[in-house]
């Protein structure tokens, strides 16, 4: 994708004007949880449409969307995105 951009769109991207459809933040054992769900709310202020935050240790799927409240999802088997 980025290989089709010109040089001037190029440059827009480092200033955030191109977000990814789609986020997956996995938290490790060293991050904390308010600032991993923080840095997902941002991902979705800039424009991606849907952002998971996965906690391994508690088994717990944090969905954030632009349209949305954060959805907590605890010991899910599976979680489809939109």
């Amino acid at each position: 994708m980025l290989h089709q951009l010109s040089p001037q769109a190029l440059r827009s991207v480092s200033k955030g004007r191109l977000c990814p459809p789609f986020v997956i933040e996995v938290r490790s054992p060293s991050d904390r949880l308010k600032a991993q769900q923080e840095k997902c709310r941002e991902w979705i202020q800039n424009g991606t449409p849907e952002a998971l935050l996965i906690d391994p240790k508690t088994r717990t799927v944090y969905r954030f969307l632009p349209s949305a409240d954060m959805e907590k999802i605890v010991d899910p088997n599976q979680v489809e995105s939109l």
